[in-house]
């Protein structure tokens, strides 16, 4: 059987939600050689049924069900073992891409280098599927750069080469966050480039429930707290300025990091950028230390 260009690696524990939704943004792709490794990480909700009734109704998908629970990166693993595909990405349950994504990654990775990865630029959903706001990631030199302080690659938005992959021992298998981030840094060690495709090909869902919701939000700073940071990167400073009056109608409190927050939307939209993305993931390193 001939091997297909991209395996497609879909990992998920109890994702029933929205499942079906990531799927079907999978089946709808304009690019067609693809394969669909599912695994499900011992699910115990109507994860399992959803995967089955789509695999027997898509030839290019298989389904492989671990007896206990791995976790993402393990689970991702057995993934990854049992692709045939010259190209790997990534799917979660809960995003989903959109039609052109392996159809864009596909035309990129003809002409990339034998370790070169691609990334797109993300849009972030809500759990009904609105739209947030896209996110224009700074440039692939920018992203490597801060890459041992902050991660801003989105796995789902990424695809890289199997020889790339074969050249690591995988995602780590201990149960820690960011185990795609140390995925991104082991590719670099190796030699590999970065290429950014500046198009918005992958719509990333925030919501209560999932995982893999940046740390921003499930384990640091509220939803609302998130999104001004988003907005702050994307130098959308009115929006920036309309989540701080209502941060601060809520907290009522003096906060440095608010009073900074609201001096970044005076300096214009730039500026803006150019310190969100550039400075502050590095003062947050150094407050983490001086601590």
């Amino acid at each position: 059987m001939r091997a297909p260009f991209f395996s497609v690696i879909l990992t998920v524990y109890n994702g029933e939600h929205f499942l079906q939704n990531a799927l079907e943004s999978l089946r709808r792709q304009q690019f067609e050689d693809w394969e669909l490794i599912a695994v499900d990480d011992a699910s115990t909700d109507g994860t399992a049924r959803i995967l089955s009734s789509f695999v027997a109704t898509e030839p290019r998908a298989r389904l492989i069900t671990n007896q206990k629970n791995l976790h993402m990166g393990a689970a991702a693993n057995v993934g990854m073992r049992a692709a045939r595909g010259s190209w790997l990405a990534r799917l979660d349950a809960d995003d989903q891409y959109h039609p052109d994504f392996l159809r864009r990654m596909y035309e990129e990775a003809v002409s990339a280098a034998p370790a070169e990865f691609l990334t797109c630029w993300p849009r972030i959903i809500d759990e009904k599927g609105r739209d947030l706001i896209g996110i224009r990631l700074p440039s692939a030199a920018s992203l490597k750069r801060l890459m041992p302080v902050k991660n801003h690659l989105y796995h789902v938005a990424t695809c890289f080469p199997k020889k790339l992959w074969d050249l690591t021992v995988g995602y780590p298998e201990d149960r820690i966050p960011g185990s795609d981030a140390v995925l991104w840094r082991t590719f670099f060690a190796k030699g590999a480039r970065l290429r950014c495709i500046p198009e918005f090909l992958i719509d990333y869902r925030v919501h209560n429930a999932n995982y893999t919701t940046s740390l921003e939000v499930t384990k640091k700073s509220s939803a609302r707290d998130w999104m001004l940071q988003l907005y702050l990167k994307e130098g959308l400073l009115e929006d920036a300025r309309r989540e701080l009056r209502e941060i601060q109608r809520a907290e009522r409190r003096k906060n440095f990091k608010y009073v900074f927050y609201w001096a970044l939307t005076w300096f214009g939209r730039p500026a803006a950028r150019f310190m969100m993305w550039e400075v502050y993931p590095w003062f947050r390193v150094f407050k983490k230390i001086s601590k």
